[in-house]
């Protein structure tokens, strides 16, 4: 009897030989476990597609018409050498927030899972990860969920004891993640992922294939390690040379990825590449053959300090005046975007002078904010900021130490992190920044 893993391959080599060929022989070389998980799970997927009156032909259609999408990028990525979504605006409007095109891309995408050997081999890697650190799991966060696949795997491997969030910024990608989510404890969140602040942190998070549909992947591993219990751990997988229509971020290869996790502030325990080509490492390099990176991450630590500094705040009447200045010195890409902090009732931007050391322009947006009645006294000096592991636990510290401590905020010039301004015995102004 033909088992529905053969009726596919044998669906899409009608359709399209030529990949079917790489097809078979990638799977030749699996052993038994594959077949018998690819079939346990296209059946899982089938039935589900019957519950929505569809049938596993829908799901190979929705395939050939992503990979005819990949096959127009990758063509376009070989003449110009960049991908051609350049803004996550875009790409959310024209894909994410699009139910036709997301429905056929996510189908797409989970039948990709065990039909493209590096797909299945990260999900090899994913399972072993997981099973070595299930014991430290308590609260599992899972950002950019997709098909479920993943954190279907979680959930049976770790158990029913943990909590499990899923965020997604697509309820396309949502419903599809919950109805193949067998595990009812999974909480699954629409939301920006830069919206997302939970009041537990995460013993581990995973997010794969995120990090190359941002602008800046930097903020977001920022944002990530915000969520991460001191002691947690994040797995990213991430490809280089992977066109796609919705890939804005090009990693060229693996050291620029590493560049970014270090820059995030995180170290890398262990890693894992594979290369979606049967080649050498040589071959592929040369040719721009996509590989699949993936890592487990861990916070970088800051070894006997409390306090790492991070910023000197200057107070300023004119923000983009003071901007074009700073840009005459340093030039414009030391200069970040400006920030709106409401709950100060100011709007910031930094100025990097050196290795994590920053200058932050403050320029009040109210009259009745405290840096409006400093700058009336003609005071340009405001404070000095300084990045922390666990605010609460830094300010206990201070507190023993007489500085006196003010209410606590979440800066959107920090991705919506913790803040709190102190006062030193000496009266100088303190800022703490939650990493």
């Amino acid at each position: 009897m033909q088992t529905i893993l053969e009726y596919i391959v044998e669906r899409i080599s009608s359709e399209n030989p030529l990949h079917c060929k790489k097809i078979k022989k990638n799977i030749k070389k699996f052993d038994e476990l594959y077949f018998e998980r690819a079939n346990l799970f296209l059946k899982k997927y089938e039935l589900l597609l019957l519950s929505e009156n569809k049938s596993i032909d829908y799901a190979i259609d929705c395939y050939l018409q992503m990979l005819a999408d990949v096959n127009f990028e990758s063509v376009r990525f070989q003449e110009t050498g960049e991908y051609s979504s350049k803004s996550f605006e875009d790409v959310n409007m024209r894909v994410y927030n699009n139910p036709e095109v997301m429905e056929y891309y996510m189908h797409g995408l989970l039948m990709s899972q065990f039909l493209w050997k590096h797909h299945y081999d990260i999900l090899l890697w994913f399972n072993q990860i997981i099973s070595k650190n299930r014991d430290i799991v308590n609260n599992y966060l899972e950002v950019g969920g997709g098909h479920g696949l993943y954190i279907s795997e979680a959930t049976e491997i770790i158990g029913n004891h943990a909590n499990y969030d899923l965020v997604d910024i697509s309820k396309s990608s949502l419903d599809i993640a919950k109805k193949m989510i067998s595990n009812e404890n999974v909480n699954a969140i629409l939301t920006d992922v830069f919206e997302f602040f939970p009041t537990k942190k995460y013993d581990f998070i995973t997010m794969g294939e995120v990090l190359e549909h941002v602008e800046e992947p930097v903020k977001l591993l920022q944002k990530l390690q915000s969520l991460l219990s001191e002691n947690g751990k994040l797995t990213i997988t991430t490809p280089t040379n992977a066109p796609a229509i919705d890939h804005i971020y090009l990693f060229k290869n693996a050291d620029e990825i590493r560049k970014v996790i270090s820059d995030a502030g995180f170290d890398i325990e262990e890693e894992f590449c594979v290369y979606s080509e049967d080649v050498s490492p040589e071959i592929a390099e040369r040719l721009n053959i996509s590989m699949m990176y993936a890592a487990v991450l861990v916070k970088k630590k800051v070894v006997d300090r409390l306090l790492e500094f991070h910023h000197v705040g200057l107070l300023v009447e004119d923000l983009d005046f003071s901007i074009l200045q700073y840009v005459e010195l340093f030039g414009k890409e030391y200069v970040s975007d400006i920030y709106q902090v409401e709950s100060q009732k100011v709007k910031v931007c930094f100025v990097k002078n050196g290795v994590n050391s920053y200058i932050e322009l403050v320029q009040p947006t109210s009259e009745d904010s405290v840096v409006s009645k400093l700058l009336k006294k003609r005071s340009s000096y405001y404070h000095i900021g300084y990045m922390v592991d666990d605010i609460a636990t830094t300010i206990s510290k201070l507190e023993l130490l007489n500085y006196k401590s003010m209410e606590v905020f979440y800066s959107e010039a920090f991705n919506g992190n913790k803040c709190v301004f102190l006062f030193s015995p000496e009266a100088h102004l303190f800022e703490l920044i939650e990493r």
